[in-house]
């Protein structure tokens, strides 16, 4: 018996606002009933009246919701009184230091899908090279346990995935002791944190990607997932926050949304696509390869290409990028 009703109480306003948008004659036993049941709760009468509560409380914020009140506003003395518009999301930003001359991007590794061959012939270069930071562009891990899609129970355990990317990180720090190394949070590193608010909201801000992965311990910082960075005249973005589908040309169709230099991962090929506005200036949308197995069961045809990018930046910003295409 879960005695602990009000945990749901997000999950159940949300699964509330969903049945009344298809049926708003839906008696509150049957809602209560269908709730326990989609969320796997003991339904009885003490969870019936908290959930009659949750109904009462979902219309008092719908009223507030679907009303309008005057609030004072003017500007440089010009007033108009009327609510602000809603909330928009604001795009975080993050500068790379300036002293970085040379920056390795590596993106799409998914652990425990990577491709062995392709990360350490990518890693090994990249040494051998010499650079100032390693930028790890999102999907590091594959958090294939966590996703929301339906999912093989005997395929490896959450565990299995945070051992093998701690394992990865001590590999990492051990090759390159001095360089700056940064971990981006893609669309499925994410997971982590969408499964903690899901399943266990209480334990959010009490367990972190960070502390779970030991980032601390070798020196490496943590991207946000929507988080712009930025690398003299060029934005690198892992790619889900410019989501585009269907699209032949993935670089094409992200320049058309953002008419800038932007270097991305997320769609696992080399790609990239350029424009010239009408001041002459030209800018270009990179797409780097991945470092994982490139036949996945979810997606055994495709047409991904392994690979990594190399971008050399000078004090005014300016910037090289090259697309270190791996064959194997």
């Amino acid at each position: 018996m879960r005695n602990n009703h009000e945990r749901y109480k997000q999950q159940a306003l949300e699964f509330i606002e969903r049945a009344m948008a298809n049926d708003t004659d839906q008696s509150i036993t049957d809602m209560a009933r269908n709730f326990c049941d989609e969320n796997e709760v003991d339904y009885n009468d003490s969870f019936r009246r908290k959930f009659s509560y949750w109904i009462d409380l979902f219309k008092i914020k719908l009223a507030e919701r679907n009303s309008v009140k005057r609030e004072l506003f003017g500007l440089n003395g010009f007033e108009f009184n009327i609510p602000d518009g809603e909330d928009e999301i604001e795009i975080p930003e993050m500068a790379l230091p300036k002293r970085y001359r040379r920056v390795a991007v590596i993106s799409d590794i998914h652990l425990p899908y990577h491709d062995r061959n392709a990360l350490v012939t990518a890693l090994r270069e990249i040494k051998s090279i010499g650079v100032d930071a390693i930028y790890i562009n999102g999907d590091l891990m594959d958090a294939y346990q966590l996703s929301r899609h339906e999912k093989n129970k005997l395929n490896r355990s959450f565990k299995y995935e945070v051992d093998m990317t701690r394992l990865f990180f001590e590999e990492l720090r051990h090759q390159f002791k001095e360089e700056d190394i940064y971990y981006k949070i893609g669309n499925h590193d994410v997971r982590f944190d969408k499964y903690i608010m899901d399943n266990a909201d209480q334990l959010n801000g009490l367990i972190n990607l960070e502390d779970v992965l030991r980032l601390r311990d070798h020196r490496v910082k943590l991207v946000g997932s929507m988080t712009k960075v930025i690398l003299g005249k060029l934005n690198i973005l892992h790619g889900h926050e410019l989501p585009v589908k269907g699209a032949l040309n993935h670089a094409r169709a992200v320049m058309s949304k953002v008419s800038s230099n932007v270097l991305m991962g997320h769609f696992h090929r080399s790609d990239r696509s350029y424009m010239r506005d009408l001041e002459g200036d030209v800018h270009a949308v990179f797409g780097t390869g991945c470092l994982c197995k490139l036949n996945p069961k979810y997606m055994s045809i495709n047409n991904w290409n392994h690979g990594w990018a190399l971008v050399e930046v000078e004090k005014d910003g300016t910037f090289v990028v090259e697309s270190k295409d791996i064959f194997i």
